[in-house]
């Protein structure tokens, strides 16, 4: 994911969403000004404590820069600090793929939040 509002830095945004896939036909209602498209992926992030979350993330993703995986991240924290819950942004040097090291830091981190 990236954010939605800022469409300046090569993403997949309004236009892939609305047009492109068709994911979300309603968000071309903002093209042009994505600035007043009412939620973005911080918000949606928010929406998921108390319960804790994992985000694995390739820093080479073209369609998803890991600033802005960074910038969302970072921007829901608050409301897990909140509730107490724990959100984790784990980076790793590739596209977009699930390694083995991936996999060995979910179990690492689904026995720290278990506990």
């Amino acid at each position: 994911f990236s954010s939605l509002r800022q469409v300046d830095k090569g993403v997949e945004g309004v236009l892939y969403y609305s047009h492109l896939h068709g994911l979300i036909p309603s968000l071309g209602c903002f093209l042009g000004e994505e600035d007043k498209i009412p939620i973005d992926f911080d918000e949606i992030l928010s929406c998921i404590a108390p319960k804790s979350l994992l985000i694995m993330a390739g820093t080479e993703d073209r369609h998803h820069p890991i600033e802005q995986v960074r910038e969302m991240t970072e921007a829901a924290k608050g409301s897990f600090d909140h509730f107490n819950a724990k959100i984790t942004l784990y980076e790793e040097d590739h596209y977009d793929q699930l390694t083995d090291p991936m996999k060995h830091q979910f179990l690492k981190w689904l026995n720290e939040v278990r506990e």
